[in-house]
């Protein structure tokens, strides 16, 4: 699991699925509250934040999975 604030082009993100498809990945994309200030935010009570729900909602999706 890799949890980072990143912006991708539509470009890029139609090539990640189609790389997804032919490998079979299960791919899964997630929306986090916008809650940094900038893409360049190093305030690191904000930085947590982010982690946080990032990482609850991931466990969320990953419910899913569980046998």
């Amino acid at each position: 699991m890799d949890i980072t604030n990143v912006e991708i082009s539509k470009t890029d993100e139609i090539l990640e699925n189609k790389i997804c498809e032919i490998r079979s990945i299960n791919q899964t994309k997630i929306f986090l509250p916008r809650v940094m200030e900038s893409v360049y935010d190093v305030n690191k009570a904000r930085l947590r934040k982010m982690y946080e729900e990032g990482r609850r909602q991931a466990f969320e999706v990953l419910k899913e999975f569980t046998l």
